[in-house]
């Protein structure tokens, strides 16, 4: 009952660093968009790209691969609800 417990929890923390990840890129493209030439914008994103690779390799790969198939297998419901509209 532990170990369901712990993968939920990891499942569901991995769910939510997915807007992170997103994030990191959104905020790279609108540096490279707006010529924001800071020192800082670069290493920050690349602070957070590494922390959450680190978080992430931290789960393990069943973690992270239980938590990519489950993600996937939310876009047939996603489009079916969208079609629909």
């Amino acid at each position: 009952l532990v170990s369901v417990f712990t993968l939920a929890i990891s499942l569901s923390t991995l769910a939510v660093m997915i807007p992170y990840i997103f994030s990191i890129g959104a905020y790279l493209l609108h540096i490279r968009q707006k010529q924001i030439r800071q020192k800082t914008a670069i290493p920050l994103a690349a602070a957070c790209a590494i922390f959450l690779i680190w978080v992430m390799k931290g789960y393990g790969w069943e973690t992270i691969l239980l938590g990519i198939v489950f993600i996937l297998s939310g876009i047939p419901f996603y489009l079916f609800t969208n079609k629909h509209k």
